[in-house]
């Protein structure tokens, strides 16, 4: 609050090309990456469309090479010709060859698709009961919207760890991840839609839970409670979003989570058609 405004306005912007240069010397910077746009305008990462076109330009009109997963660049990289049509979400890395000297480094993760709009965490068991535990935990995901999406480089960030690959899901398919997959599968069986096993467990207490896009945007994030449902807390039951519940700023209060219509819960499978109307007797 006391620093010198004079500093922050004039000294600091002024800098900058002294800075550069001396980068320059010291063999820390060379000169600068490419650019990236989308559909002819200027963008760096962030949300796009399937079908989109990512351009990369320079002053210095050939020798841009890049990747789309995020590896490193080198003279073994592609060279780009010319606008890539993104059918999914990327990281995009790339560099200027000029000779034998490198640009500087351009990067930024794009996320195609209404990904964000559409998936959802829709159960899971985070305390499973037996001597199993914490093993034969499990995450559902569904996409929620009415458009196939594809998955690539959606991340758990908080709870658990995972990164997807391009796993594209149809409108109202569901897919699993699992603590372990030997273990799920002596319980459930081997023909459910088990997609990958995550790193780390769900906390037994409750926990903070968040998936992010390839850009970063966070899809769903909340925090479930062991104390909201007696039958969840390791005694068989999972944790299920209501159908009514789909607003992810909503997911943090237990009016939104219903127990499973079954003991081991519906891993793959909407039980929403099974559960006993209030009031109901069930022998």
């Amino acid at each position: 609050p006391n620093m010198n405004l004079y500093i922050l306005n004039s000294w600091v912007p002024q800098r900058l090309s002294i800075f550069l240069d001396a980068c320059v010397q010291e063999r820390m910077y060379t000169f600068a990456g490419p650019r990236f746009d989308i559909n002819g305008a200027y963008q760096h990462g962030g949300p796009v469309s399937i079908g989109d076109q990512l351009s990369l330009s320079s002053t210095r009109s050939r020798g841009i090479h890049y990747s789309l997963d995020g590896t490193d660049i080198s003279t073994a990289s592609p060279v780009y010709t010319g606008p890539l049509t993104l059918s999914h979400s990327v990281k995009v890395k790339a560099r200027i060859l000029q000779g034998e000297t490198w640009s500087a480094l351009t990067e930024a993760s794009f996320a195609a698709g209404p990904v964000a709009e559409s998936l959802r965490v829709t159960e899971f068991m985070y305390h499973p009961p037996g001597a199993d535990d914490p093993n034969a935990e499990f995450i559902e995901l569904a996409n929620l919207g009415n458009e196939t999406i594809n998955l690539n480089l959606v991340t758990f960030t908080d709870g658990v760890d995972f990164v997807f690959g391009k796993l594209e899901v149809t409108p109202n398919e569901r897919v699993l991840l699992v603590k372990d997959v030997n273990t799920f599968t002596a319980r459930y069986g081997d023909d459910l839609p088990i997609v990958g096993q995550y790193e780390g467990s769900l906390s037994n207490a409750g926990e903070w839970i968040e998936l992010q896009d390839a850009s970063g945007h966070v899809i769903q994030g909340f925090r479930y409670q062991d104390n909201w449902y007696e039958l969840t807390d390791g005694a068989g039951f999972s944790l299920t979003l209501r159908a009514d519940a789909l607003d992810s700023d909503l997911h943090s209060s237990l009016q939104n989570w219903r127990l499973s219509a079954y003991q081991g819960g519906s891993p793959g499978q909407d039980d929403a058609n099974d559960i006993a109307p209030p009031g109901s007797i069930v022998i």
